[in-house]
């Protein structure tokens, strides 16, 4: 056991030793009471951002003026795990699992079930073989338009030129950008994803004005804010169909 213990998870890009993320676990022996088992009682799936950090973490010493000088360090594995399952009971768990491909966390992922994600504004980049591309799926997956840290999705199409989206344009089966969005909805919806996720800024196709967090900013940050009655039922209903003609419904 690991008993009062705080784990500080850090990830970075690969070799360039630069601070992109940090999660902060903790699991004292008397866990009932900590954040995951509190969000337990509140929601029916919980995602876990930067999972890398079960498996390995990035270390900097206080002292350092930057991230250069920090180093890899084996992750608690399987036993933080293990107290999260008992922590959670029957409720699900999602694993950020973004950004660089380590074997370590998909053996993980897979031994205990979790779905990792995928995100759409990522799969119009590289070739045909982009993870991010929904033929390219596995069942075991949730499927994301965008996370809080991108772009919304008509602003990701506005602000890009056409031969940025040459095969985004073929894959979509439009040029047109605001019919663009739609056409990712029915993507994701028609994949084998076990679960699709868009903002309600894409339902409403706002540009980027509404995104909800820009990396590395300050200042206007998650300030948005949906108004009542703001989105309605055509949206509602456009939604409803897509779970219907894909057989998304909830049972």
């Amino acid at each position: 056991m690991f008993g009062s213990t705080t784990f500080i998870f850090q990830s970075v890009e690969e070799g360039m030793g630069i601070c992109q993320r940090i999660v902060y676990i903790s699991y004292p022996d008397s866990w009932e009471n900590k954040p995951l088992a509190a969000s337990a009682k509140l929601y029916d799936v919980i995602r876990i951002d930067h999972f890398i950090g079960i498996v390995k973490y990035y270390t900097i010493p206080a002292d350092m003026p930057d991230a250069r000088q920090g180093e890899y360090r084996q992750g608690p594995g399987q036993k933080l795990l293990d107290v999260i399952n008992e922590s959670i009971g029957d409720k699900k768990i999602i694993a950020e699992d973004l950004g660089v491909e380590v074997p370590e966390v998909a053996k993980i992922l897979k031994e205990n079930g979790y779905p990792g994600m995928k995100v759409l504004e990522f799969a119009f980049g590289g070739d045909r073989k982009n993870p991010h591309l929904p033929y390219n799926y596995t069942q075991n997956l949730v499927c994301y338009g965008g996370t809080h840290d991108n772009e919304t999705l008509l602003g990701f199409f506005e602000d890009r030129g056409d031969w940025e989206l040459g095969y985004a344009y073929d894959y979509l089966d439009t040029r047109d950008k605001g019919r663009m969005v739609d056409q990712v909805f029915r993507a994701a919806y028609s994949s084998v994803a076990v679960l699709t996720v868009f903002a309600v800024q894409d339902i409403l196709k706002l540009g980027n004005w509404a995104r909800m967090n820009l990396p590395s900013s300050m200042g206007n940050n998650w300030k948005w804010r949906m108004q009542k009655g703001q989105l309605g039922q055509h949206e509602l209903e456009c939604m409803r169909y897509l779970a219907s003609v894909f057989d998304r419904e909830r049972k």
